[in-house]
């Protein structure tokens, strides 16, 4: 009867014990996939692209890394098309880009009326690998208000 008493107990605590390690797993992965940063985490920095309304998580470091300006980069455009299967970017315009702490180029005056901006010229703007920093390319002649630091999230729908 002894040995039935010890063997319950022991289940029970190893039962108990298996539940609380389960419960931390479930939350660790909820917590870094809730987080809602577009940091990475252990993947690197990332941007959502929102098309369609549906939000999609790219990490800048599974893009083709470029130069733009000395800094490791990858083109803007690489990052649309890695969110939106089966289009081009000539398909495309780009309706809104959101730092982290919420700028718009809409927010600017010297933005007025610069967006949407046309899906082919995503093709010359550069997000910095590191900083998630949006830089575009001098043929461009955009000002300095497109270039968005920390850059969060692309709002794109179609032509």
């Amino acid at each position: 009867m002894r040995i039935f008493k010890n063997s319950a107990v022991v289940l029970s605590l190893s039962l108990l014990a298996m539940s609380c390690d389960q419960t931390i797993e479930e939350t660790d992965a909820g917590n870094s996939a809730d987080s809602g940063r577009p940091d990475g985490g252990s993947s690197g920095p990332a941007v959502v692209v929102t098309y369609n309304a549906t939000q999609h998580t790219v990490v800048l470091g599974d893009l083709t890394e470029v130069d733009f300006e000395g800094t490791p980069s990858a083109k803007l455009s690489e990052a649309i098309l890695a969110a939106v299967a089966g289009r081009t970017v000539a398909q495309l315009k780009v309706d809104d880009l959101i730092a982290d702490d919420g700028f718009s180029p809409n927010d600017s005056s010297n933005c007025t009326g610069r967006l949407p901006l046309a899906g082919t010229d995503t093709e010359q703007g550069y997000v910095a690998l590191t900083t998630r920093d949006l830089g575009w390319g001098a043929a461009l002649s955009y000002p300095g208000c497109l270039g968005v630091n920390g850059l969060h999230e692309i709002k794109v729908s179609d032509q």
